[in-house]
């Protein structure tokens, strides 16, 4: 007979195994009376014992073990057809670990990265059902749309043990992700293992607001103080939403020194400078 295979109710509690009928000839020309499934309960094939169908006549296909399963570990099964004329040859062994895709992760957090300003994602590992985590998939939803696209440049996930990542603002308001300032930004992640993918976690549930670089300032202005022998210039603060939403780290004031090209940066941090 073929090797049974692993069912798709295997989880980290119960071990599903499911097996093909035979015909002729591989019946030996005489209808099947019972078909035997045996397990070694995780001695590394050291013990057997049958599960169904050895002791009294079983046609079944399929059979759960739910008593004295372990989360993660490895058991092996095999299979064997009896007819009138008696037990065929066993199965190859099939190997199943109690184990299963992983469950659904919780909603990823977003927040502005206090380094670079850009959009900082967090998840949590989920449960891993037994199997380790592979690879993670971040995705961030197009504005406005029931779209989802994957910032593979620092969010590719395909590092497990990662849980964090930061997508540059500049970026999400390219035309591939249609944000503008003050938009809430919306994030959802999933999970694989050697089994599969989650199910896609629920969206981030509070959306971080698109920041932005300054918009253009007034031009500076002559302060009333200004003499033969210095100059001095104001000009006003940013404030939301001129300041993209973002504090003002510094200003910039530069001059040309009366050469009508930009020569020398006057840089502060307060609205007020004075050249002499």
């Amino acid at each position: 007979m073929n090797a049974p295979t692993r069912g798709a109710d295997t989880s980290t509690v119960k071990i599903h195994v499911e097996w093909n009928t035979i015909t002729t000839p591989q019946n030996g020309d005489a209808e099947v009376t019972s078909y035997s499934l045996e397990w070694d309960a995780g001695t590394g094939g050291a013990a057997w014992a049958a599960l169904v169908g050895k002791h009294s006549n079983s046609l079944a296909t399929t059979f759960t073990v739910t008593d004295g399963i372990q989360r993660s570990k490895v058991y092996q099964f095999r299979v064997v057809a009896r007819n009138i004329w008696g037990w065929g040859a066993y199965s190859a062994v099939t190997s199943i670990k109690a184990a299963k895709i992983p469950f659904t992760m919780l909603a990823p957090t977003t927040s502005v990265d206090a380094l670079t300003g850009g959009l900082q994602i967090d998840w949590v590992e989920p449960d891993t059902s037994g199997e380790p985590i592979t690879e993670y998939l971040i995705e961030i939803q197009k504005n406005g749309e029931d779209t989802w696209i994957e910032y593979a440049a620092t969010c590719g996930g395909a590092d497990p043990s990662i849980f964090t990542c930061v997508v540059p603002m500049a970026d999400l308001e390219s035309a591939t992700y249609g944000y503008a300032q003050g938009d809430p930004i919306y994030v959802r992640a999933r999970s694989y293992n050697f089994y599969g993918e989650s199910e896609i976690s629920p969206t981030s549930i509070e959306g971080t607001q698109l920041r932005t670089t300054p918009q253009p300032m007034l031009a500076p202005t002559r302060n009333s103080e200004t003499s033969g022998d210095k100059i001095v210039v104001d000009w006003s603060v940013l404030v939301a939403p001129d300041n993209g939403d973002s504090s003002i780290l510094s200003y910039n004031l530069v001059w040309d020194d009366n050469t009508a090209t930009v020569d020398q940066d006057l840089v502060g941090v307060s609205p007020y400078y004075t050249q002499t």
